[in-house]
């Protein structure tokens, strides 16, 4: 027997586990939210904190797959950010900061 399911193995247990995810959980989403408005990565805590809620609520779920709908549209949307584009632009401008880096330390 797991330890997830030993503790909801009684009415007691199964809300404390569902107080100490929604805990959890609601303290990394407020991190998130806080870190969309300073600097700091916001979108990622923002979304370990929801996939943290949606182990246990269901509009925490919804909420999540809404995201990942977002993300695969604006992915969709945007065929220029594709892999096949992005290295080479990204190896070519490495190239000329590097000669550009070489011929500054000569002159």
């Amino acid at each position: 027997m797991n330890f997830r399911k030993w503790i909801k193995s009684t009415p007691a247990g199964a809300l404390a586990w569902r107080l100490a995810v929604g805990f959890i959980g609601g303290i990394i989403t407020f991190f998130g939210l806080l870190f969309l408005i300073t600097p700091g990565p916001g979108i990622p805590i923002l979304l370990i904190g929801l996939g943290v809620l949606a182990s246990e609520f269901a509009w925490a779920s919804r909420a999540v797959n809404k995201a990942k709908e977002a993300a695969n549209s604006a992915n969709e949307r945007a065929p220029f950010l594709k892999l096949k584009i992005v290295i080479p632009v990204a190896l070519v401008s490495s190239v000329f900061f590097a000669l550009f880096l070489i011929y500054n330390a000569t002159r």
